[in-house]
């Protein structure tokens, strides 16, 4: 856990809008979340997450389940973790 943390730390200190995540390239997001398990689909998840924060909620984190839901990876129990 506390790797975790300091795995999250690390990628918070240098990529902290959800326009920093839509334009970090997926190979070094991937490196970033290796490990955590499925980092892959993670990033790939986290990168497609941001663009749509960018492009359609203008950087703001919609707050019904049914627009947090409609996000990549995201289900009803980190929609709730959220609201």
């Amino acid at each position: 856990m506390k790797e975790l943390i300091k795995l999250h730390l690390g990628l918070f200190a240098k990529f902290s809008t959800p326009k920093d995540f839509a334009n970090i390239d997926l190979n070094l997001l991937e490196q970033y979340i290796h490990p955590c398990g499925f980092y892959k689909n993670k990033a790939k998840n986290i990168k497609e997450t941001a663009k749509i924060l960018v492009n359609k909620y203008n950087n703001e984190v919609p707050q019904s389940m049914e627009a947090l839901t409609s996000f990549p990876g995201v289900g009803r129990k980190t929609a709730n973790v959220v609201m």
